[in-house]
């Protein structure tokens, strides 16, 4: 018996052969080198909005800043996006802020909104 495996695995263009070995037909496809290894990374799904911690050290990228009008839900404590084609409809409750792209010291992003100057509203110092 051990003498007929000899031969099968002797003759290359066997299909018989191909099919007994499977994937395990060509090792040198499933080798794996430190170069050759898929790399993994983070990809955002949620960002929170929110202001900075006081204990937190921050940094804002200015290229990564949208002003915009959001809606504040003061009693919630959300911060909505207001489309273009809502803003005629909003009667209250927005808001111009500008929504700035926000890095804390152990790399966790999240979106600040900071208010801007308008002449309804209190000078942001």
């Amino acid at each position: 018996m051990p003498k007929e495996k000899l031969r099968l695995a002797e003759q290359p263009n066997d299909a018989r052969v191909d099919q007994a070995l499977g994937i395990f037909a060509n090792l040198s496809e499933l080798e794996v080198t430190p170069a050759s290894q898929v790399a993994a990374r983070e990809i955002l799904s949620c960002v929170p909005v929110r202001r900075p911690k006081p204990n937190e050290f921050v940094m804002v990228s200015p290229e990564n800043v949208l002003t915009t009008i959001v809606f504040e839900d003061r009693d919630e404590g959300e911060i909505y996006f207001v489309t273009p084609e809502i803003r005629p409809h909003m009667i209250a409750g927005t808001a111009t802020k500008m929504l700035s792209l926000t890095i804390n010291q152990i790399g966790s992003a999240f979106i600040w909104p900071v208010p801007v100057d308008d002449e309804f509203s209190r000078k942001n110092t």
